[in-house]
């Protein structure tokens, strides 16, 4: 994650910093600055608190030790280009930035990430654009959401707090911070038709998403089923479907229920009606969909259970797979 001031990283990718370290991910936290032009009267603290905020995340800390507020993408390109290429990173994330609204650091970031990201090898790295930090952006229009429950938006919302420097801010006071977490991730959610409590947005800018952070989510050929229901309904249940190919491994810990030995539920309500969406995962740790239907009921019946439990069964001896090896 490249940043221009300490702090941005989590307003624009908390949830898939605190998304890659679960999983794993080695995590370098790149600032062009420390911030030091920050109107805060504490804006020496800002850096110790970003290095504070790394360790918490599992990340290595790096500052370019470039000047606050006067940043331009020759010397950031320049910078930035040497550190990536020691690095070698899989996906490289900066926060979006090229509106006359937007701070002129992040701007120049934009721009820097932009002219590398085009010089690199395309299968070598994932490149993506985070939401912009602060203000909205009209040039913003995400392509990718990553999905996240309640859990993860507490872990952001503590990790912001570590900028303690930045209080006396009206925007990052502690009684607003909160609020800034949960509710722009509840719009992106809602905006991107997710179906989740909250999502992150990103634009993907080259390369490919990787599929453990947004994991794929297949719809298997004539699951979909939609009785009673008129065709508005279901042209808006298949935007639904679409929008699920983007689910985070969270989705199953946090907004399911099981329904049966491999097999779980989703729902989310829909008009005056429910979406039910039955699925597994496979082997390889995709979401596979059994199932999905509306109807008034949330829970789904005992036939639609034994429906998808078959079609899982067909699935795996498709791909060659057999039941006693699922569990190994």
């Amino acid at each position: 994650m490249v940043a221009s001031h300490p702090d941005d990283e989590l307003l624009s990718g908390g949830a898939l910093l605190v998304s890659a370290q679960k999983i794993g991910y080695e995590i370098h936290l790149i600032w062009a600055t420390t911030g030091q032009a920050s109107r805060s009267a504490r804006h020496e603290q800002r850096w110790s608190e970003a290095v504070e905020v790394a360790k918490a995340l599992g990340a290595h800390p790096l500052n370019l030790g470039l000047e606050d507020g006067l940043l331009s993408a020759g010397p950031l390109i320049q910078a930035l280009e040497k550190e990536l290429k020691q690095i070698r990173p899989n996906v490289v994330v900066c926060p979006f930035g090229i509106g006359a609204e937007q701070h002129q650091d992040h701007r120049a970031l934009h721009e820097a990430l932009v002219n590398i990201s085009k010089r690199w090898p395309f299968h070598d790295c994932c490149w993506m654009l985070a939401q912009p930090p602060v203000y909205l952006d009209a040039g913003f229009a995400p392509s990718l959401f990553l999905t996240f429950g309640e859990k993860t938006s507490s872990v952001i919302e503590d990790l912001v707090r570590c900028y303690d420097s930045e209080n006396e801010k009206g925007f990052a006071s502690p009684d607003r911070i909160r609020t800034r977490v949960e509710a722009r991730a509840r719009v992106w959610a809602f905006n991107g038709e997710t179906g989740s409590l909250f999502a992150e947005p990103f634009v993907l800018l080259k390369g490919v998403a990787p599929s453990d952070l947004f994991r794929q989510l297949e719809i298997l050929q004539g699951s979909i089923e939609f009785a009673g229901s008129n065709m508005s309904a279901l042209g808006r249940t298949a935007a639904h479907l679409g929008a699920l190919r983007n689910y985070h491994w969270e989705f199953e810990e946090e907004n399911s229920d099981k329904v049966s030995d491999r097999v779980f539920q989703f729902s989310f309500p829909f008009g005056d009606e429910f979406i039910i969406v039955l699925y597994s995962v496979d082997p390889a740790m995709r979401y596979i969909v059994l199932d999905a239907s509306i109807g008034s009921a949330t829970r789904p019946s005992p036939d639609r259970i034994q429906i998808a439990e078959k079609r899982r069964l067909d699935w795996l001896t498709s791909l060659h797979i057999s039941s006693s090896a699922e569990s190994t």
